[in-house]
């Protein structure tokens, strides 16, 4: 019966925005009214870019050996070398890393440039 109760307290909690850390009273952090919130996620890919499209990119997977593909965007952040870039300097063969939001769009793409 106690380990029940404990469980449904620890729901309460989680579902009413307390913490135990701040105390029963403390709210969860939330984004203020207008400010945006994330939506980008853990989709992180590392590959070689295998085509570049004028409103995508596909990242081959150097783990699991598949394209990812995604859709570019105003948002887009594209860097190479740690510069900002656009799409369209982006190669196919370039080592990049990337990072897909929650909507199949990529957040950002860092590539190397080849030497």
């Amino acid at each position: 019966m106690r380990a029940t109760s404990v469980s449904i307290l620890a729901v309460c909690l989680v579902f009413s925005g307390t913490t135990l850390a701040g105390g029963l009273g403390a709210r969860v952090a939330s984004p203020a009214p207008g400010e945006a919130t994330p939506d980008h996620t853990q989709r992180r890919v590392q590959g070689v870019i295998t085509a570049v499209a004028p409103r995508s990119l596909t990242i081959d997977c150097s783990q699991t050996r598949r394209g990812v593909t995604g859709k570019v965007d105003g948002a887009t952040r594209v860097t190479i070398n740690g510069r900002p870039a656009k799409l369209q300097d982006l190669q196919i063969a370039q080592e990049a890393r990337g990072e897909m939001g929650l909507d199949d769009a990529w957040v950002a793409v860092a590539a190397s440039a080849s030497r």
